[in-house]
């Protein structure tokens, strides 16, 4: 038998009713939500969660035919749920915040510095120190002196 299907957590019921396809305004219209306005997504969420609890307990027993290893209890999954959305939210949230700080006072995109130019072909790849070159001078003179 399959497993039945995850609950929603109030965020998601929130989005699909958004039917807004950006997830970062979505997110930013969540944090902005009043408590009263997340009230109804609660509520689906509570109903959702209740239907798979009983889905779910009827599911883990039908596997294992009431005998061993029952799996995750229904409080783990939903903690790694929420978990992993919490983290989605926070990656989303950081990347638009980057995104706004990249943007200036203006509005507009702030300069960025011009591309370094590449030196002149002849120019050495690397500075050395004096220290650096002694110690070649010194690893040829005993290459020599070995050969």
């Amino acid at each position: 038998a399959k497993s039945p299907q995850l609950p929603r957590l109030a965020f998601e019921w929130f989005r699909d009713s958004c039917g807004e396809d950006d997830l970062s305004a979505v997110v930013q219209l969540w944090k902005a939500l009043p408590e009263r306005g997340r009230m109804p997504h609660m509520a689906n969420a509570d109903e959702d969660l209740k239907r798979f609890e009983a889905e779910y307990e009827t599911w883990r027993s039908q596997k294992v035919g009431g005998v061993g290893d029952l799996g995750k209890t229904v409080a783990a999954l939903l903690d790694e749920r929420r978990m992993l959305l919490e983290r989605k939210l926070g990656r989303l949230d950081r990347a638009s915040t980057r995104a706004k700080k990249a943007v200036g006072e203006e509005g507009h995109a702030k300069a960025r510095a011009p591309p370094r130019q590449k030196p002149p072909k002849d120019y050495p790849a690397a500075v050395r120190t004096a220290y650096a070159l002694f110690c070649k001078e010194q690893c040829d003179k005993r290459r020599a002196a070995e050969a």
